[in-house]
């Protein structure tokens, strides 16, 4: 059994360690989660403040993310009550906290499961 980042734990636990589970959930995350932070991203820069619509995204958001291991934009969203005024500083500190655990999700991948897992997916970057 190859030894797994902590950050993948619940990751890990819910596949059982099976690849086969692995590879769909993470599919499904690769297919959702840039396309959801990329509505919010929009939806926080027009409004300037946490509206209903971000919040409701925000409520799609984070199970997924923090399934995925991904606590700081999973604390950063948190942070984010409905209605709340967003700063620029704050908007950007959630897109980069997001890049930031993106390219940690799947090196900790790639160092638990190998490069033969990671050859599945087509990984780009966060928007």
């Amino acid at each position: 059994m190859p030894e797994i980042d902590e950050r993948l734990a619940y990751l890990h636990s819910v596949t059982n360690g099976k690849e086969r589970h692995l590879v769909r959930l993470i599919s499904i995350f690769l297919e959702t989660i840039p396309d959801q932070l990329e509505s919010l991203y929009k939806e926080l820069e027009s409004a300037n403040e946490v509206s209903e619509s971000a919040r409701k995204i925000i409520h799609k958001l984070r199970p997924a993310l923090q399934s995925m291991g991904m606590e700081n934009t999973v604390k950063k969203l948190q942070d984010m009550p409905k209605g709340a005024k967003i700063s620029k500083r704050s908007y950007l500190e959630l897109k980069v906290f997001a890049q930031e655990d993106w390219r940690y999700f799947f090196n900790a991948l790639e160092q638990s499961y190998g490069k033969d897992l990671m050859n599945q997916f087509q990984i780009s970057d966060l928007p």
